[in-house]
């Protein structure tokens, strides 16, 4: 089952790289309104996929669930610096699920 929760957690770094990677015009207009340059969504993009592929290896899903962490964290911080409260929820959400699954999977 833990497998499955990485793999799922995988697909949704993923999903999110190919949006930042080929951003729309309301992706770059949320950069540009929350101050980062205009290539900073193609290194979140790289970030998110470099974090799909580690999540999806046994040996390598440690340093998944940190760089993932590591980019929810800073995505939650992001919106709440600019007074978006409510869309830190999802990161949070991710942020509190890699968290969980880590935790099992500890315990396995």
């Amino acid at each position: 089952m833990v497998h499955f929760v990485y793999w799922a957690f995988a697909f949704f770094f993923l999903v999110g790289s190919v949006v930042n990677l080929r951003p729309n015009e309301p992706i770059r207009t949320n950069y540009a309104r929350w101050g980062y340059p205009t290539w900073f969504p193609s290194l979140t993009g790289c970030l998110e996929l470099l974090t799909a592929c580690l999540l999806v290896f046994p040996q390598t899903r440690f340093e998944g669930t940190v760089l993932g962490a590591a980019i929810m964290l800073a995505a939650a911080a992001t919106v709440i610096w600019n007074k978006e409260y409510w869309h830190a929820l999802p990161p949070v959400g991710v942020l509190a699920g890699l968290a969980l699954v880590t935790g099992f999977a500890a315990m396995a």
